[in-house]
């Protein structure tokens, strides 16, 4: 979207660095709240002055915005888990980083625990159930449409298409190499 509104590559780039700072204010907010706010200055310095952090921030990859995204996810549970509203964008934010990398589907757990936990603060379960509720529909209304269009294209039900083609594309060589006793480039050359 942001190519056909600009028509340069270069504004991509650009929203991600900026993602990537605001990246690290949610961090630092986070940090802060549940730690110190000593600790939330040194995780937002570090995240910053990363050297993988800075390159993904220059590069047109999902890692920043899914980043982002989770941040915006962990900071909307923290700061208005009680709220309607703070569920429901919770969930759609973390919906919104599985949306980016499926990877992120393995924090899901994480928050339902969190929401578990917090809801005992409320002693009301009814308005937990509630904000339960909100999140889970935050969190479907990223993830339904993307699992229904993986299902009518590539008739598959998951959140990714790729499957055990990335762990074979990426490692099946490294390990021929070290079953086989070859080198790196020969077990390359049997795997094109």
């Amino acid at each position: 979207i942001t190519l056909k509104i600009f028509g340069t590559v270069f504004a991509v780039s650009v929203i991600q660095i900026v993602l990537t700072g605001v990246s690290a204010v949610l961090l630092y907010k986070i940090a802060a709240r549940c730690f110190t706010k000593r600790v939330g200055l040194s995780a937002a310095i570090l995240f910053i002055f990363d050297p993988l952090g800075i390159f993904f921030a220059g590069s047109i990859l999902t890692e920043t915005m899914s980043i982002f995204f989770l941040l915006l996810a962990i900071f909307f549970l923290i700061f208005f888990f009680h709220k309607r509203g703070g569920a429901l964008l919770s969930g759609a934010s973390l919906g919104a980083s599985v949306a980016m990398r499926p990877i992120s589907q393995l924090f899901f757990p994480l928050f339902l625990a969190e929401y578990f936990i917090l809801a005992r603060q409320l002693k009301n379960w009814r308005a937990s159930l509630t904000l339960l509720f909100f999140f889970f529909l935050g969190f479907s209304s990223f993830v339904t449409p993307w699992v229904i269009r993986n299902k009518l294209l590539f008739d598959t039900w998951g959140l990714s298409t790729a499957g055990i083609s990335t762990f074979y594309r990426h490692n099946l060589h490294l390990h021929y190499a070290y079953k086989n006793n070859v080198s790196f480039r020969e077990a390359e050359e049997v795997f094109r």
